[in-house]
């Protein structure tokens, strides 16, 4: 028969090693920030739902390919929540709790839908997701407000699809909302369209869209408005392991001011590589 002292000794250890083992799955969440913020660092990163290019899943690498960056907002596309595929990992808790952010995740995994992400060192006072027209695979557009000091920021993230008729169609939808925002805005996202039109290669579709200026008619460019040319070949981001497309972008309204542009051409953790810049605040 157990002492009373040892009962209560292995109880208590009991609900020491439950709650550290909870503490794995809780988002942690970081207190708000209301200091005065002048400048920006925003990321966008089509994550490949958790795969490295060579077919292994490896969240520390995207983990450390953002903590590198430092970002404070971060638009993550094929991003998963709990999925067989990526073998039941819900990737955005995990993430956001390594990195001390606030998250958010739109559609729920039970729309089969490829999600996208969106991760905040600043609190994300409201959200939603907005379902867009799809003639193939489903796709989304995530939109929220988040609280950056005294200031309110609205953040798009979308990817778009890769036939002609559903990103044009699933742009101008995208771009409804984002106009009828009311705070500064910052649209990010993989948009499988290319700023010059030219053909992929070896491919007789030239992937020929307006996409590119139609939104330029709205938002600014980073890669371009931090004095990059248009179709560098340092701002190509698919694929990662020899990238000759430049398809992920950051767009952000003109009361921003651009200061830098750059793409981690050593991110290893996705077949895309992430675009990080960094923006001063109107």
């Amino acid at each position: 028969m157990m002492t009373r002292n040892l009962k209560f000794t292995i109880v208590i250890s009991a609900i020491l090693f439950i709650g550290t083992m909870a503490g794995l799955l809780i988002t942690l969440t970081p207190a708000p920030d209301t200091e005065p913020t002048t400048t920006l660092t925003l990321m966008t990163y089509n994550i490949y739902q958790g795969y490295t290019p060579d077919g292994g899943v490896n969240l520390e690498v995207i983990r450390d390919t953002i903590r590198d960056a430092s970002p404070d907002i971060v638009g993550l596309q094929e991003s998963d929540m709990n999925r067989i595929s990526s073998m039941n990992i819900d990737s955005i808790r995990w993430l956001a709790t390594q990195l001390n952010m606030y998250s958010y995740f739109g559609p729920p995994t039970s729309e089969q839908i490829i999600g996208v992400a969106l991760l905040s060192k600043y609190p994300i006072i409201s959200s939603a997701y907005h379902l867009l027209t799809s003639e193939e695979l489903p796709r989304v557009l995530i939109e929220a407000t988040i609280q950056v000091g005294s200031e309110q920021v609205s953040v798009f993230v979308v990817h778009l699809g890769l036939s002609y008729e559903d990103r044009t169609t699933q742009a101008a939808e995208a771009m409804q909302y984002v106009d009828a925002a009311m705070a500064p805005k910052i649209l990010m996202g993989d948009f499988n369209t290319l700023p010059t039109g030219e053909p992929e290669p070896g491919s007789d579709d030239p992937r020929v869209d307006t996409i590119y200026t139609d939104i330029s008619a709205h938002l600014n460019d980073t890669w371009t408005a931090a004095g990059h040319p248009q179709n560098s070949n340092d701002g190509f981001t698919w694929p990662s392991y020899g990238p000759y497309e430049r398809i992920d972008y950051i767009w952000v309204s003109p009361d921003f001011t651009v200061s830098s542009c750059t793409v981690i051409s050593s991110a290893t953790g996705s077949d895309h590589l992430p675009v990080v810049a960094t923006v001063q605040m109107p």
